[in-house]
């Protein structure tokens, strides 16, 4: 696996990822469609306190990671993982928070990491309760899915904590 850099040249991809409604958009908090343009204007616009990070598996592009919110003074920051869904259900998503985790608490010295998830959303659930990810909080039916409300799980996962699970 590697990382880049979102960029322009990267807006196909992520208009592909992110306007599929049945497998991504559905899990997402906003769910405002995009083309090629409006995502190439995206990018671009991204604050320094986040940063959108491309994901290979060797050659082909499989995901995209977000990270907002990154607070260099307090060191914590919001993650987010949109996957392929072809990619889906074979560890990739638990092989990129592995080396995503590993590099905020080693690299850019986060205390603590947090992130938020539709609580229809079991699957990711799961994956982030087995990387140590705690729940700290919640909006109640803060979403509205499929005729449905649903709460937005707000998750944290703290760095002594991860090396303990690590080790």
């Amino acid at each position: 696996m590697r990382f880049e850099p979102a960029n322009e040249s990267h807006a196909e991809f992520i208009c592909e990822l992110r306007n599929n409604l049945e497998e991504t958009t559905r899990f997402l908090a906003n769910t405002q469609i995009h083309s090629i343009d409006n995502c190439k204007e995206w990018i671009s616009s991204l604050p320094s306190s986040s940063e959108r990070i491309v994901v290979y598996d060797g050659i082909n592009i499989v995901g995209l990671i977000r990270l907002d919110n990154i607070d260099f003074i307090n060191h914590n920051c919001c993650v987010g993982l949109d996957i392929l869904p072809k990619e889906r259900g074979r560890g990739c998503s638990k092989r990129v928070y592995s080396l995503l985790l590993d590099y905020l608490f080693n690299y850019l010295n986060m205390y603590s990491v947090w992130l938020e998830v539709i609580a229809n959303n079991v699957v990711a659930i799961k994956l982030y309760e087995k990387l140590g990810f705690k729940e700290c909080g919640r909006k109640h039916n803060f979403i509205y899915r499929d005729g449905e409300r649903w709460d937005y799980i707000v998750m944290e996962l703290f760095r002594e904590e991860y090396f303990e699970k690590k080790n």
